[in-house]
């Protein structure tokens, strides 16, 4: 009986013993998933390691900020891109990039172009500092310190020939030779381009070094004359119209047609058919001249200096076609041809002809071909405007 109570009794230890060790393990067991709990969810939070660096300086050229950015080896995944830009005076403009495929992949550059279609609330031209931050994944995750801040190269011709001349730091900012070549524009072919080459550019496509104000009008350009109405300034000297007194003499009023107040003419057939009924106002008596043939002229005192771009004329049906130039004079010696072989082909009605504004008190119309010997003119009149020269 001894025996027995013995053996239970160490049964009972062992089962106490192995109860223990269990007890032991469920305490450990919880210690350590606690801790790997606890270490998975700092691992989860970990921020991702992108970095955004600038590949080389920014530079500014023909109203565009271009941009070169390499991403540093990291995870996560970028969402955007901010830009923000900012002027001399301070004024800032942000400019979000949201397309993934401009994103540079790690260990790779991306160049970022922004033009006046981009940046529309501040003067591109005026713009001296750009920076960029990455906005990663729910805007949580990523590791920025602060925003790249960058100044804006803007004399990128001496930075060609002059690295230190370009900006605070290198334009060949990893001297891999990138910095911008660049190659003065004439889009109107019209031999004058968009810059001067004292802006930077290789001017060699355009053989007079001048601005061309408006590089998309051929007909707009620094070696152009200026047409002293229609709201341009056609020959880019920042003048418009009566603005000009150089080249418009300061017209200015409107556009009109009158008659002349004095007519002088080389002869005359008849009294009847006198000089000063060629410009009267009255289509029904007119001026005839001799049956000598040609050459012959008429021509019209306005009185005083004006500014004419055309004129109008009323010829008998039995003298057309008849052919003239039509000329313009301050003193009614010297003449200047305005408008050279002229031919008026309908009789019986008025017939127009205009030409580039040029300023003078008298026009001639010199009659080089008549369909009869006699030449004729029921009327004429001028346009005009006033001169203020």
């Amino acid at each position: 009986m001894k025996r027995g109570k013995k053996s239970q009794g160490n049964i009972l230890v062992i089962v106490l013993i192995i109860l223990l060790v269990l007890a032991v393990i469920v305490v450990v067991w919880k210690v350590v998933r606690n801790t790997v709990t606890e270490s998975s969810e700092q691992v989860s939070t970990l921020p991702f390691t992108i970095e955004l660096k600038a590949s080389s300086i920014p530079y500014l050229v023909n109203d565009c900020v271009y941009i070169n950015i390499k991403r540093d080896p990291g995870e996560g995944k970028i969402e955007k891109i901010r830009f923000i830009f900012e002027t001399s005076s301070g004024e800032q403009e942000d400019y979000i990039e949201e397309n993934e495929a401009n994103f540079p992949k790690e260990l790779e550059s991306r160049e970022f172009v922004f033009c006046i279609n981009e940046i529309t609330r501040i003067d591109i031209d005026d713009i001296i500092k750009v920076s960029f931050v990455p906005i990663f994944e729910n805007e949580v995750y990523g590791i920025v310190e602060e925003e790249t801040i960058l100044d804006i190269c803007q004399d990128v011709v001496n930075c060609i020939d002059n690295d230190d001349l370009c900006c605070p730091t290198s334009c060949d900012y990893n001297n891999d030779n990138d910095c911008p070549q660049l190659t003065c524009t004439d889009v109107d072919g019209d031999g004058y381009c968009s810059e001067s080459s004292s802006s930077g550019c290789d001017n060699s496509v355009c053989p007079i070094d001048y601005d061309d104000c408006n590089d998309g009008n051929d007909l707009i350009n620094p070696g152009a004359s200026e047409v002293c109405w229609g709201e341009l300034d056609e020959d880019c000297d920042g003048l418009v119209d009566a603005e000009d007194i150089d080249d418009c003499g300061g017209c200015s009023g409107t556009v009109s047609y009158a008659i002349t107040g004095t007519e002088t003419c080389i002869n005359q057939y008849s009294s009847t058919y006198s000089c000063d009924r060629a410009s009267n106002s009255v289509t029904s008596d007119y001026w005839f001249g001799l049956s000598t043939g040609t050459p012959k002229w008429v021509y019209g005192d306005l009185g005083s200096k004006k500014c004419i771009s055309g004129v109008k004329v009323y010829i008998s049906n039995l003298d057309v076609p008849q052919t003239m130039d039509i000329q313009v004079s301050d003193d009614a010696v010297s003449w200047t041809t305005v408008a050279n072989g002229w031919t008026v082909t309908t009789g019986e009605t008025w017939v127009e002809k205009t030409f580039t504004e040029t300023q003078g008190r008298y026009v001639r119309f010199y009659m080089t071909s008549c369909a009869r010997a006699y030449c004729n003119f029921r009327d004429f009149e001028i346009k005009s405007r006033s001169y203020l020269g």
